[in-house]
């Protein structure tokens, strides 16, 4: 319920919805769709300039074993609870990254240079929670879909020309357990992730 307080925020209510809204809108429905169905975080040591920051990630994985597309899984690593600073990672089917991108202080997308890293679903099978009565209408298409409970096993390291911090310039974690679901029909309706 956190993250749909945190879209309805981000998306105001009525009239129309601006680019940094939209984006900001876009990701946090991805945090919230594995959460909604019951996943946990995990807990994702993300290599900065700095040092190792403790984020929190979830993954989830469109159609897995069917057919190919261009992005199959979705990662999300935050680095705080609300979600103000995002690393998003898609990743194709067999496994390789596709892009990463960065979501700054809400509103300011950052597209990685050349991202290198993997995806694996390391389980897959039982079914998902319910979801609760939800404000983002973005899920929709996700209660009527066919869910199942799943594991990954993923890994990024991405370069971001950063200027608001420097310490997230360079970005990379090795291969971290995430927690997520597999939906393998009735997904699409109004969600759909773009390429950044």
């Amino acid at each position: 319920m956190h993250f749909d307080s945190l879209y309805v925020a981000a998306v105001g209510g009525g009239g129309g919805v601006s680019i940094p809204e939209s984006i900001r809108g876009q990701v946090l429905t991805e945090i919230e769709l594995p959460s909604a169905f019951g996943a946990s975080t995990h807990v994702v040591p993300v290599t900065t300039a700095s040092g190792v920051e403790n984020w929190n990630g979830l993954e989830f994985v469109l159609n897995p074993g069917g057919s190919a597309s261009e992005f199959n899984n979705i990662l999300v690593a935050y680095r705080d609870v609300n979600a103000h600073t995002v690393l998003i990672a898609s990743y194709a089917q067999d496994g390789s990254i596709q892009s990463a991108s960065l979501l700054l202080d809400d509103t300011v997308r950052v597209v990685a240079t050349t991202p290198s890293g993997s995806s694996s679903i390391t389980s897959l099978g039982g079914g998902c929670a319910t979801p609760p009565a939800l404000s983002n209408p973005n899920m929709t298409s996700y209660s009527v879909a066919t869910c199942e409970r799943a594991q990954f096993g993923s890994s990024v390291s991405a370069d971001f020309p950063v200027t608001s911090d420097t310490t997230l310039a360079h970005l990379e974690f090795d291969a971290t357990t995430f927690n997520g679901e597999g939906f393998t029909s009735g997904f699409g309706g109004t969600f759909s992730r773009r390429k950044p």
